[in-house]
């Protein structure tokens, strides 16, 4: 009597594998039969997101390495998926209706976690006018060869950082207004825009060129408004302009959620001084560093 013939598990074609692993890497090894492996893939993957997402605003890590120690890991994480979708073209194992439950539970399980959030962590900006000159931009530029050319600092913004603490006095923050830009139809737009945290909610903020005064006294603390005011590394100190009026008229005090916020070039900064204080939740991060151009990566005070 002959034995019965064992049936092979059905399969689906190789490309389904690779399909699996755009949408959860490792996951062709896993349902394959190569369960430790396919888990060791998907974790491998991750890891690299996760210094993906660390190495920019790393703030023990000198600007220049992180910069470099990210170009590096980019590189090897490309390498690395590559390799693992060649990989993943093999048979999968068939799923019945209960697995690809699984499957798709698991993948949005995955999304949910804190290092997949990259844009809820930091974000990357490009600067435009010279408004924070010359601590962004360099302030050998004028504003008409930046434009054209796009000779801009581009920088790491720490989104997380407000999330756990409050912003302080000396801070670049980035944060949304919309009392710069309006669109064709004269509609006001949502602009980002990068200046530096000067007055705290409750405090009273007044200008006397080229100080700051802060409750009627002058800011000295930390040190780069010392350094702006005594018109120090290419800054000219604060001005208070002539035609400052409504909201914004100094001296002015701060809401329970109100920041004064002034650009470091003075002369040739549209802020606070205009448009008056930026509400908490307009503020979306702290600029931590550049990152381009070469010649002018540095972390940022």
């Amino acid at each position: 009597m002959s034995e019965p013939a064992i049936q092979k598990p059905r399969t689906y074609p190789r490309w389904v594998g690779v399909i699996l692993c755009l949408l959860l890497p490792g996951s062709a090894h896993f349902l394959s039969g190569q369960k430790l492996l396919g888990i060791g893939l998907g974790l491998g993957c991750y890891v690299l997101n996760l210094g993906l997402l660390i190495l920019p605003t790393a703030p023990s890590i000198p600007a220049l390495w992180a910069v470099i120690a990210t170009c590096t890991l980019l590189v090897f994480a490309i390498l690395y998926y590559i390799a693992l979708l060649i990989f993943s073209y093999r048979p999968v194992y068939r799923l019945g209706c209960f697995g690809w439950l699984l499957f798709f539970c698991f993948l949005v399980l995955l999304s949910f976690l804190p290092f997949r959030e990259h844009r809820n962590y930091r974000e990357m900006f490009s600067m435009q006018g010279i408004s924070m000159a010359p601590t962004l931009i360099d302030s050998s530029l004028t504003e008409e060869e930046i434009i054209p050319t796009g000779w801009t600092d581009r920088i790491v913004v720490n989104k997380w950082i407000y999330r756990t603490c409050e912003p302080q006095r000396g801070d670049l923050v980035v944060f949304q207004t919309d009392k710069i830009n309006k669109n064709k139809e004269g509609l006001p737009t949502v602009t980002v825009v990068v200046n530096r945290l000067v007055g705290l909610p409750g405090e009273t903020v007044d200008i006397d060129p080229p100080y700051v005064l802060i409750n009627g006294k002058r800011l000295t603390e930390p040190a780069i408004f010392d350094t702006i005011s005594s018109k120090q590394e290419g800054y000219s100190g604060y001005f208070q302009p002539e035609t400052l009026g409504g909201p914004a008229s100094l001296p002015i005090t701060l809401g329970p959620e109100e920041y004064f916020l002034l650009g470091d070039n003075s002369p040739r900064s549209y802020d606070s001084r205009y448009w008056g204080p930026v509400q908490r939740e307009k503020i979306r991060g702290k600029a931590i560093r550049i990152y381009w151009p070469p010649s002018r990566i540095r972390d940022l005070e």
